[in-house]
């Protein structure tokens, strides 16, 4: 019931908000010609333009891959809120976000930090999931 109304305040700042491109973006939009009188500064919509005209069916399969992922994602927590314990429940949402935390370290940063703050965040995640188990 929210997916209108969101849709509807975010598409504001993707039709308005112009913000910098960084310069790897720039020199390739140059190479296409689609800077224009833009220079630097896009709105999320011509970067989807842009895309879109590369790419045209691997940015919907995204798309529609993405909405998939949502759909699902959606159905997983209906479950978990109609099926689970609050405990568990309350497990699957912070671990969930600590889970997407160490992913995206991994991910883009390629690994933990280094030294105590590494070493502090892995123990913490395995804190959280033994005194997970150790309540059930």
């Amino acid at each position: 019931y929210m997916a209108i109304p969101a849709f509807f305040l975010l598409l504001i700042p993707a039709l308005f908000w112009v913000h910098p491109l960084s310069d790897s973006w720039t020199s390739h939009f140059s190479e296409l010609g689609e800077l224009g009188s833009q220079g630097r500064h896009f709105t999320d919509i011509a970067v989807f333009k842009v895309a879109l005209s590369l790419r045209p069916g691997a940015i919907l399969a995204f798309v529609c891959v993405s909405g998939l992922f949502a759909f699902c994602y959606n159905v997983f927590t209906t479950f978990l809120a109609v099926e689970m314990s609050p405990a568990t429940q309350s497990f699957a949402g912070s671990v969930n976000g600590a889970v997407g935390i160490v992913v995206s370290l991994l991910w883009l940063e390629g690994g933990l930090p280094g030294g105590l703050q590494g070493t502090i965040m892995a123990l913490s995640l395995f804190g959280n999931c033994a005194a997970f188990a150790a309540y059930n």
